[in-house]
């Protein structure tokens, strides 16, 4: 795989709580020596509850069957309602042991950037009302398992808890069907997830997409 440049792109249409929602994600690739490569990516998700746009950029080295990846995410988070825009970043590890068909390993992240505010003002005939909205990264332990079964079905999984302090138990499970392949460089898909995270950490925690390396 590091004798490869890759660059992948992803657009989805589809509703969030019966609302219009949309994902585009990009990512790059680039070995620079046949132990060493840089990968990136930008992401946007767009839907009535939040507006939130996230860019990574890190390392990976491989060895053998062994495989670890170090990045920084930064995130720019937009919530409905708000006309100011918040930030935050946090920095990941991965590694994990490669299979034929897939890997097993651990990841965890780290906030840098752990939180900032949005400030909104409301102003009625009597007085004026501001108040200031919390966005903060949340830190997660976990195991991660990826592994493509018979007729390229790909599954995914993750399982850990978020704030070692809380000990909240989080998992996310995904499950890909290829439909055709058009050429060697497109495939058609259909793709289903399960994430019980999204909903209680939705607006504290925008980092709920996961960090995919190659």
């Amino acid at each position: 795989m590091f004798e490869e440049k890759r660059v992948s792109l992803l657009g989805a249409w589809g509703t969030y709580n019966d609302e219009e929602a949309g994902i585009v994600d990009g990512k790059f690739f680039l070995a620079f020596s046949d132990r060493f490569a840089l990968q990136g990516g930008l992401s946007a998700g767009l839907n009535d509850l939040l507006k939130d746009y996230q860019i990574d950029l890190g390392v990976v080295a491989n060895h053998d069957r062994f495989q670890a990846g170090a990045f920084a995410s930064t995130n720019f988070i937009r919530p409905d309602g708000f006309n100011d825009t918040a930030s935050i970043s946090q920095f990941s590890m991965t590694a994990a042991f490669l299979l034929d068909g897939g890997s097993i390993g651990v990841f965890f992240t780290k906030g840098i950037e752990m939180e900032d505010s949005l400030r909104t003002t409301y102003t009625n005939a009597n007085r004026v009302i501001v108040t200031d909205t919390v966005i903060e990264v949340q830190e997660k332990l976990g195991i991660a398992i990826d592994y493509y079964v018979a007729n390229m079905i790909a599954v995914e999984a993750e399982v850990g808890v978020v704030d070692a302090s809380d000990k909240e138990v989080f998992g996310r499970l995904k499950l890909g069907y290829p439909l055709a392949f058009v050429n060697d460089k497109l495939l058609l898909f259909v793709q289903g997830s399960y994430n019980n995270s999204l909903n209680a950490v939705e607006l504290r925690n925008p980092f709920i997409r996961e960090m995919i390396f190659f």
